[in-house]
């Protein structure tokens, strides 16, 4: 008789996998930690660094960047499918906004907070130019990437290509002053975020997941923070 609760048990929860009745999530920059053979600083040439602090409170874990003069992006890589892993939830919290800041040209290209969700590169697509670069900055990992920023002086909900890349598209989750110095919760499809704006199928594999805040093209000053950072297939 145990055997056969056993059995309709197992049944039962395989059903409701099956069915979708349980999300998968994935958290990259959980647990809490400051290195790893995953997790890496990618520094920019002739940019300081950012400081970047570690905050543990009550098992969540938070991370805070300080930004004055500097940009330097905090780099989780995985290897996630990208049809699987759909949603992304996450929270940004700023300081103050960056006066000078224009996410439409380089020279003001700078954020308090910005979360980018990479795909991998695909070499056959490329074109021979973009080849070179990748083959010079040794990255063929990591391809085409769809950036949630929170902006300084842009509409909330308006899409921006980067002034110095076409492979990042940049949608403005929240903007401006009024809602500083509190957390803002996000949850996005990246998947149709993506095929909406690069306008074909994503690639296969999510392959890195970062934060950024930064300062240097504006020389400013500003601190972002970053939590609850989640993929999820629903």
């Amino acid at each position: 008789m145990k055997n056969i609760i056993k059995l309709a048990v197992i049944l039962s929860l395989s059903l409701l996998v099956a069915a979708g009745a349980f999300a998968m999530d994935f958290a990259p920059f959980a647990p809490c930690k400051t290195a790893g053979a995953d997790l890496y600083v990618k520094k920019f040439k002739d940019t300081k660094l950012n400081d970047i602090i570690f905050l543990n409170e009550d098992g969540v874990c938070e991370i805070k960047f300080e930004s004055y003069r500097a940009g330097s992006m905090l780099v989780r890589k995985v290897a996630l499918d990208s049809k699987k892993y759909k949603y992304i939830s996450f929270d940004f919290k700023v300081d103050n906004i960056i006066e000078k800041a224009n996410l439409k040209k380089k020279s003001g290209d700078d954020a308090p907070a910005r979360l980018y969700v990479f795909f991998e590169f695909e070499k056959d697509k490329a074109g021979m130019f973009e080849k070179m670069y990748r083959s010079y900055s040794k990255n063929e990992r990591d391809g085409n990437s769809i950036v949630y920023v929170w902006g300084s002086h842009v509409r909330k909900g308006e899409v921006i290509e980067n002034p110095y890349s076409r492979s990042f598209i940049q949608i403005v989750v929240e903007s401006g002053k009024k809602n500083t110095g509190k957390y803002m919760s996000f949850k996005r499809n990246v998947y149709e975020d993506f095929k909406k704006y690069f306008k074909y199928e994503p690639p296969a594999t999510i392959t890195s997941i970062a934060i950024m805040t930064d300062t240097d093209n504006t020389e400013g000053l500003t601190t972002g923070y970053f939590r609850n950072i989640s993929l999820s297939t629903e």
